[in-house]
């Protein structure tokens, strides 16, 4: 019989070089909200990946009787190459894996398995598995002092007024509200240790298609003990150990979170995701992982910081990249704030109004049209440079169809142009894409203001959670007798299957293509020198920003 295996050691078997024959699955799948290979109960099947030797939890290596040996085939079973150890041999064999539960290969919402978790400690090995001096207080207040005046902050780093349009904080030539309430975290010492985990995230469908990297392993933080609501959410991007390999070398990822799945115990699970997300997991590292969190995956040029909160009106979302500063003869962890990625600033959309790149940021919006136009929600995105990226996403703003319709209507026929060109017969509109952006584009659109909102082509966007797509003070049943954070009815009906399908194609591209993984982690892109200028800064992440589509078939660059 044949028997499960994890990736590493399946990476023993393999030749030190990609596998040039084989099946090719990498792109094509969706991103959140297609139907295919889902069962009758909205679960999904994936790919396991199987060799000659050992299985999944024992760690031995010994074949046991029957089993299928390199070269050899048994009960219709076969493997690639020979068993001389040359040509293309990869020794995988895959079969289905059976059905897994999105809830808990996908998203972790479990109090039960995430009760253990702090901020304090995520922060502190952000900065350790970087190389970093741990201070984890300080880069908690570093982060809530940017929603500060530089007159009322108590730290060296960057404050909401820091760029002024006349007199107007601004970020990215766009107005910032500022100062902000959220500033009084940064005062409260003990507001670090109020904030709990609500979830852990599994984004492999942002892997760009070539692999250039395997996507984002993210956390979402809440904190109540102030008045109102507040969250941070740590998203990593994941490098790729074998870029060489494309997204097959994205496997040891996926085969994580599928032998997760099986996992009921608590306690068990718990150990897992601190594994894999903090200390480091052996199996992950003997196949070119390190720790998921660490600052070299929240940089210029990787992954990012995000803090959605409404602790007073209105609601905000940020964004942040980690990079190190010299505090006292310690480098430590210090928050950059970035413009909003996908979110391009709503003024934008109203032509008779200039501001910074007016003009090449609706040309860049016209080229990035088609991401918006194929009538699947779940693979809806755009994405645009940085110099049109809004500030912030803010409540009672992004109504981009507003905007438009108060132009001169010269953009308005030039989108419809576009679509005349690109999408004939679609029956779309100018104020179809508008609403359309405002979905998959703005960040307040998509956690609210989009909510139930008419995209044309027969298409309604889904719905969030009362601003948030995890709940951090309502539970529900997780479907296996055990209590979930409540989740939103986008995530479980549009985007959750379709991520399922994206973990799929790389399970299946890793089996069917093979790689021969890194001895030891890889890591991100190289943190920043300390004190680079923001245009510096910018500059890295121009040049890392992967292009195309993701391996759900979503342009790269959404969220």
């Amino acid at each position: 019989m044949s028997m499960r295996i994890r990736l590493p050691l399946l990476a023993a078997l393999l030749l030190p070089g990609c596998d040039g024959g084989g099946d090719s699955s990498t792109g094509g799948g969706d991103d959140d909200a297609t139907t295919g290979g889902q069962g009758t109960d909205g679960t999904s099947t994936a790919g396991t990946m199987q060799t000659s030797a050992g299985t999944a939890d024992s760690g031995s290596n010994d074949a046991t009787a029957g089993e299928t040996t390199q070269g050899e085939t048994t009960s219709g079973e076969t493997t690639r190459g020979d068993s001389s150890g040359g040509g293309s041999e990869t020794g995988a064999v895959c079969e289905p894996l059976g059905a897994l539960d999105p809830r808990r290969s996908l998203i972790e919402t479990r109090p039960s398995v995430l009760s253990d978790f702090g901020l304090s400690e995520v922060f502190a090995a952000v900065a350790t598995n970087a190389g970093l001096h741990p201070d984890p207080l300080g880069t908690h207040d570093r982060l809530f002092d940017t929603y500060r005046h530089s007159q009322q902050g108590e730290f060296n780093g960057h404050h909401c007024d820091d760029e002024l349009i006349g007199q107007q904080p601004s970020l990215n030539g766009f107005p910032l509200l500022c100062p902000r309430s959220e500033g009084a975290f940064a005062a409260f010492d003990q507001a670090l240790d109020g904030w709990f985990a609500t979830a852990f995230v599994n984004r492999i469908d942002l892997a760009p298609a070539d692999g250039s990297h395997c996507g984002e392993q993210r956390i979402i933080f809440a904190n109540p003990m102030m008045v109102g609501r507040a969250f941070i959410i740590l998203e990593a991007q994941i490098p790729n150990p074998s870029p060489g390999c494309g997204v097959a070398a994205c496997g040891p990822i996926t085969q994580f979170w599928a032998d997760l799945d099986a996992i009921d115990d608590p306690a068990e699970r718990t150990a897992r995701l601190r594994a894999a997300f903090i200390d480091g997991d052996p199996t992950l590292s003997g196949a070119g992982f390190g720790p998921f969190m660490s600052a070299d995956n929240l940089t210029f040029g990787t992954g990012q910081v995000r803090t959605n909160n409404f602790v007073t009106g209105p609601w905000t979302l940020r964004e942040y990249k980690f990079v190190p500063l010299d505090a006292g003869g310690n480098m430590v962890v210090s928050p950059e704030p970035v413009p909003v990625s996908a979110s391009v600033h709503d003024t934008l959309w109203n032509d008779t109004l200039g501001g910074q790149d007016a003009a090449s940021c609706r040309s860049a919006m016209l080229d990035a049209l088609p991401g918006l136009l194929g009538n699947d929600v779940a693979t809806m995105g755009w994405s645009l440079p940085q110099s049109c990226r809004s500030s912030e996403s803010v409540e009672f703003e992004d109504f981009y169809d507003v905007h438009l319709s108060e132009g001169s209507g010269n953009f308005a026929a030039a989108i419809n142009a576009e679509i005349a060109a690109v999408a004939p017969g679609s029956g779309l509109d100018a104020f179809d894409v508008a609403r359309r952006a405002q979905f998959a584009g703005s960040c307040i659109g998509c956690h609210e203001h989009a909510n139930f909102l008419e995209l044309g082509g027969g298409v309604t966007a889904p719905s969030s959670l009362s601003f948030v797509h995890v709940e951090e003070q309502i539970t529900e049943p997780c479907g296996d007798g055990s209590e979930c954070f409540a989740i939103s009815p986008a995530l479980i009906d549009v985007f959750l299957p379709s991520r399922m399908q994206a973990l799929e194609t790389v399970h299946q591209t890793a089996c069917d293509q093979g790689c021969a993984m890194a001895s030891v982690p890889t890591p991100g892109h190289a943190l920043p020198a300390p004190g680079l200028d923001e245009a510096t800064l910018h500059a890295i992440e121009r040049v890392a920003a992967p292009t195309g589509l993701t391996v759900s078939g979503r342009p790269v660059g959404g969220h």
